[in-house]
């Protein structure tokens, strides 16, 4: 992998990290995203 490679796939993960944080903060936490999947009939999914 080159240098250039190396920093594309550093600046996408540190993006991503940032959208996932966000995602969880909007909903309260981790917990809160949970509650909201089993409201809306994912609850066996989430449980697995």
């Amino acid at each position: 992998m080159g240098f250039l490679d190396g920093l594309i796939d550093s600046v996408v993960g540190a993006g991503l990290a940032s959208v996932v944080n966000d995602v969880i903060e909007q909903h309260d936490g981790v917990q809160g995203i949970v509650n909201r999947l089993e409201q809306n009939g994912l609850g066996e999914t989430v449980k697995t």
